[in-house]
């Protein structure tokens, strides 16, 4: 059985271990995440070192975003710091262009007097490294906390990254980067099928890098799936959260994919 102790034992080792610091410096490439990660190079690395980290829990990614929405789905985000939890940041939420979420580490203590906690972190200064932020101030926190119990050896995911909300729900929301990722453009595609022999109709509202779009109404015929491209359609580019409002409850689905 994996426990935190066993992933928080594995941080720390990384600290200054070889190929734990980008070579060369700058260029977010060259780390042995990268590596293990499929040799992506030129993509900051802090969610693939968290992937690296807990790539026996079933999910990795190299987007921030996607480990919140790994939280939600599974029902694993929690109110407080503690160590072993997963923190999603949000280090510029004052900025228009700061998104929605832009740094990950792992908490590796807690100082309740100091109101501080400390994190081991991949590309910090181009590094594996341990890092102390206070709690309070402009930095918005997520944290997620991993059932380690359950934790089983994973197998390689699909380039494709599929949400969905598995029973009938009246709203649906995931959080997705639409932009250029490793040379080439990913889209979300947000799906809501109509499980009645009426017409209904689907919602999509987006907020992207914290600016708000014009919601998109799309009509669902009887027993059919209906689906809106959001980068395309809406105008989305950047950190994205997606929600979904069927005028009755129906499933939806989120796919995150390359469109080319």
């Amino acid at each position: 059985m994996t426990t935190a102790q066993d992933v928080l034992a594995l941080a720390r080792a990384e600290i200054g271990a070889p190929g734990s610091v980008e070579s060369p410096l700058g260029s977010n490439s060259g780390t042995k995440y990268h590596a293990w990660y499929g040799g992506v190079q030129g993509y900051q690395w802090c969610a693939i070192f968290q992937s690296w980290l807990f790539r026996d829990f079933g999910f990795r990614s190299y987007y921030t975003g996607d480990w919140i929405n790994w939280g939600v789905r599974n029902g694993l985000m929690v109110l407080a710091p503690q160590p072993g939890a997963i923190c999603v940041m949000d280090r510029y939420p004052y900025l228009e262009q700061g998104g929605i979420s832009d740094h990950v580490g792992i908490i590796e203590s807690v100082n309740g007097a100091a109101r501080t906690m400390t994190l081991i972190e991949g590309n910090y200064n181009d590094r594996v490294a341990r890092v102390t932020r206070p709690l309070d101030g402009s930095t918005k926190y997520y944290f997620i906390l991993p059932r380690y119990s359950q934790a089983q050896p994973k197998t390689q995911e699909a380039e494709v990254s599929t949400q969905s909300s598995a029973g009938r729900v009246t709203s649906f929301p995931g959080i997705y980067y639409i932009g250029i990722m490793d040379g080439r453009p990913w889209d979300v595609w947000a799906k809501a099928q109509n499980p009645t022999p009426n017409p209904i109709s689907a919602r999509v509202v987006a907020v992207t890098n914290d600016v708000p779009r014009d919601p998109k109404t799309v009509a669902i015929g009887p027993n059919q799936i209906v689906q809106v491209q959001v980068g395309k359609e809406m105008g989305c580019k950047g950190n994205t959260l997606v929600t979904i409002e069927p005028s009755v409850p129906a499933v939806c689905t989120f796919d995150h994919r390359p469109t080319g």
